[in-house]
């Protein structure tokens, strides 16, 4: 059947709806767009005025991110850097740049105060030919660009968000860089065999990441911060302040170095990592940690891969070293962890403790 003589003009004027239904979709994300970047522009105005285009930039999306701690005995016009700690990765770093290029984040207008005191740290902005250093002086709020000096004052929040920051991270042991010192830790491609038995690990990165984090949750319940509960509250980070005991380990070619286990105890603990206190040094780039907790909680000891982020010594005969938990161990497929149960059965708060041996632990590099 045919259609009627309106038919044909009926479709044509269908087909006109659609294209503008279309066009004006288009020209409303357009709309938006815009708006959004005029609005992004319009709150960072000032900023860009105050730092430079360049600067900026960098500020923005700079591969690293560095703190450098000053030499107290270098001077204002040549500071000489003794440390630094590389936050290119640190939580809340993508938020605090964002911080830096807000309109919001200073109080324009204001005179900053001169510095109370010599700086005693910096943070770096850096690509492979350019960098930009800021000092921020918590005591008068105030930013300072150098070499220029050029300065502003920013806001109460800001200040204080910078600062706790800042003095997270240089508290904290050291974060793996972009280029770690250490090689990656490889992800195994088969069981190690050893005396007709295996140590089993996941494949799945999410699965292993998974593990380790539900046993640390784990853990931290079964424990009890040994500081004020205020203090916690004001940290950012799922960092916490633990003690108990642990058997630390060197790994290599897929097996402990039993003649290097020592016994330590816990610093404070996150979801992916732990730091450490040792009484005597420990240098391996892959490590394996050890726990035995209450019957209550496991009823054998519960074993970690990782590798080593950094040894610090503090004085006192004692060092700190921080590690990045990479892998959940299981304990209960025998082998080459087996070895490890007299030692792991000391971590138990009934048990008497075992005497090893005092020396320095160092394995080589591979």
């Amino acid at each position: 059947m045919s259609g009627g003589p309106n038919s044909g003009e009926f479709g044509y004027r269908m087909f006109d709806r659609g294209k503008l239904a279309v066009l004006s979709m288009f020209a409303l994300a357009i709309g938006a767009a815009a708006f959004a970047w005029w609005w992004n522009y319009r709150r960072g105005e000032r900023c860009l005025a105050f730092y430079g285009s360049e600067a900026a930039a960098l500020i923005r999306t700079a591969p690293t991110v560095e703190i450098l701690e000053l030499d107290p005995a270098s001077t204002a016009e040549e500071p000489t850097v003794a440390r630094r700690i590389d936050i290119s990765r640190a939580p809340g770093l993508l938020n605090a740049r964002a911080a830096l290029l807000d309109d919001a984040s200073f109080v324009w207008g204001g005179k900053p105060q001169p510095a109370s005191a010599k700086a005693t740290h910096l943070v770096r902005f850096a690509t492979a030919d350019r960098e930009l250093r800021l000092h921020f002086d918590s005591d008068h709020q105030s930013l300072e660009i150098l070499p220029t000096g050029k300065s502003a004052v920013l806001d109460a929040k800001t200040s204080a968000g910078w600062k706790q920051f800042l003095e997270r991270h240089r508290a904290a042991p050291p974060m793996p860089s972009a280029k770690s010192d250490y090689p990656p830790l490889a992800p195994p491609t088969e069981c190690y065999p050893s005396r007709g038995a295996t140590i089993m690990f996941t494949f799945d990165d999410r699965k292993q990441a998974h593990e380790v984090q539900s046993r640390i949750r784990r853990i931290l319940d079964r424990t009890v911060p040994n500081f004020p509960s205020e203090l916690q509250a004001n940290r950012v980070d799922d960092r916490y302040n633990r003690t108990l005991p642990a058997l630390l380990c060197a790994w290599e070619s897929g097996a402990p170095v039993t003649d290097s286990c020592l016994f330590v105890v816990t610093r404070d603990i996150s979801s992916e990592g732990i730091g450490v206190v040792l009484a005597q040094p420990f240098r391996a780039p892959q490590v394996l940690l050890g726990f035995w907790l209450d019957e209550e909680v496991t009823s054998e000891p519960w074993f970690f891969l990782g590798t080593s982020q950094g040894l610090r010594k503090i004085g006192g005969g004692y060092w700190t070293l921080g590690i990045q938990l990479t892998k959940f161990a299981r304990s209960g497929c025998g082998g080459e962890l087996a070895e490890l149960a007299p030692l792991a059965k000391q971590l138990r708060p009934t048990a008497v403790p075992a005497e090893l041996p005092g020396r320095d632990i160092e394995v080589a590099m591979p």
